[in-house]
């Protein structure tokens, strides 16, 4: 993540560890991950719902740009779900969570 400078792809700014714990220090993702948006039971549901279907064209059109960043640089990503696709104050989704990436 540190290497990779896109768009589409959550900024890594720091990492360190002690005896138990991993810490990452990531760009924040004011609107949370795109499955808190889906889930059964949620509120901002009805929100995802009413955006329609130019608002999933869209997350899928930065998913996909991630991942043609990803792949250009010799990386596979393997953890491809809406849990990874984090939300920003802006609309834009990017990719997380590359503990399985090679």
């Amino acid at each position: 993540m540190k290497e990779t400078n896109s768009n589409f792809i959550t900024r890594l700014y720091f990492s360190f560890q002690d005896d138990h714990y991993y810490y990452l220090g990531m760009e924040w993702a004011e609107e949370g991950d795109v499955y808190s948006l889906i889930k059964p039971g949620s509120r901002r549901k009805d929100i995802f719902r009413h955006i329609g279907e130019p608002a999933v064209r869209f997350i899928l059109a930065c998913v996909i740009l991630g991942l043609e960043v990803l792949h250009s640089q010799g990386i596979i990503y393997y953890d491809l779900k809406p849990e990874n696709m984090l939300v920003f104050k802006d609309g834009y989704v990017k990719l997380t969570d590359f503990g399985l990436s090679q």
